[in-house]
């Protein structure tokens, strides 16, 4: 089995005049509430083959902070970008020498196309897997395409074995930076990396992708890319539901936690664990997305081994996700003490870091019920959870 590790280079330094935007258009916002580089980056990022990234923003560059990736465990550095887009890739190979060797793989993939699907990515990785050189996705040309001079037809071109190349564009590591070393010390113009490639001699397989990963250049495009995002074809939800409780522990003194949170009350939980019935509540609601249990006898092997932190078991959850992007999560806790509304700031973002998600994206409500169960009576803690995800 292969060692080889996969690196992403998303070059996001453009200022995208064409667009006739005060904005540079990687920061465009979509229909979706993300923009243009988030979208591209909440993709590329959830795809487990990728290990680390670089993005190459420009010199003045402040937005790139704002981003709910810009924190992502997946980044590994962000780069200054040059002049010309393989400045910009240069620049990020330079960056990655640390992390990369040459036989790795290293995708690049344009910042504007926010429509990329995750499963032609994979197929890409998995087709060029034992491939010297490396090769991009591609479209097949279907429309008659006219040789002119300004605006004068001078020929028709045989479309049979013409491709329209995409991105990620994806070489071996070493191949490519020699590549590039090459347009440079040459003098070379280049648009793509398949070019940088082409220019050494060397072999580039295309692999076909969708014709939804479009570029986005105009505003035209943009409403496209709208559309496609849109469309039920494209994106995957699925949610999940999580259901956990515990009575207090009037027995023994135990601290209680919740969402990996101390809370200073007379009583803990009841429980193996540590008792914590909000990571409880979210482990099972993952579990029901991911169809493995984790909660039973995975739980109390560990628990047999000493762990009682409810973090591991929710980390073991968490790892069957896989691909699955998490876009919200609710919870809802049902209790008379101890008083939640003044840790719900502390919750969301302990649990946000937990997750790998924005604390934007969770939501606690907390109720006594009106005292009619057990739980608003003051016995325990009820905990529900929802989580919704979704894969490109």
């Amino acid at each position: 089995m292969s060692t080889d590790q996969h690196f992403l280079i998303v070059p996001a330094s453009g200022l995208g005049s064409r667009m006739k935007s005060n904005t540079p258009k990687q920061y465009l916002k979509l229909s979706n509430g993300l923009s243009v580089l988030d979208q591209t980056l909440k993709t590329l990022l959830s795809i487990d083959q990728i290990k680390g990234c670089v993005v190459a923003i420009a010199k003045n560059d402040t937005q790139f902070e704002q981003s709910e990736f810009f924190n992502h465990s997946k980044l590994l550095a962000t780069t200054i970008g040059g002049k010309e887009r393989f400045h910009s890739v240069i620049s990020a190979l330079n960056t990655l020498k640390p992390f990369a060797k040459d036989n790795d793989w290293v995708l690049v993939h344009d910042a504007a196309r926010p429509c990329v699907k995750a499963s032609d990515v994979i197929n890409l990785i998995d087709q060029l897997n034992n491939h010297p050189t490396g090769g991009l996705l591609a479209t097949r040309i279907v429309d008659t395409i006219k040789q002119a001079n300004n605006i004068q037809i001078e020929s028709t071109l045989d479309r049979s074995n013409l491709w329209q190349a995409q991105t990620p564009q994806m070489y071996r590591f070493g191949v490519l930076s020699k590549a590039l070393d090459n347009i440079i010390q040459n003098d070379l113009n280049i648009t793509d990396e398949a070019s940088s490639i082409e220019a050494l001699g060397l072999e580039s397989i295309l692999v076909e992708g969708s014709k939804s990963n479009l570029k986005i250049t105009t505003s035209e495009d943009l409403d496209l890319a709208n559309f496609y995002l849109e469309s039920n074809n494209y994106m995957n939800i699925k949610t999940g539901l999580g259901q956990d409780s515990h009575a207090f522990d009037t027995a023994n003194s135990r601290p209680l936690i919740l969402g990996g949170v101390k809370f200073d009350h007379p009583q803990g939980l009841r429980g193996n664990s540590d008792a914590d019935v909000i990571l409880h509540s979210l482990t099972n609601a993952v579990s029901s997305i991911t169809g493995q249990n984790i909660l039973g006898a995975k739980a109390d092997a560990l628990c047999q081994q000493g762990i009682i932190d409810s973090v591991e078991y929710l980390k073991l959850a968490l790892n069957d996700l896989n691909d699955w992007h998490i876009e919200h999560i609710a919870i809802s806790i049902e209790c008379l003490t101890p008083k939640i509304s003044p840790k719900i700031a502390a919750l969301k973002a302990n649990i946000a870091k937990l997750m790998n998600t924005q604390i934007n994206n969770i939501g606690i409500t907390a109720t006594t019920g009106e005292g009619l169960t057990a739980f608003g009576r003051g016995e325990g803690i009820q905990v529900l959870s929802i989580i919704t995800v979704s894969k490109t």
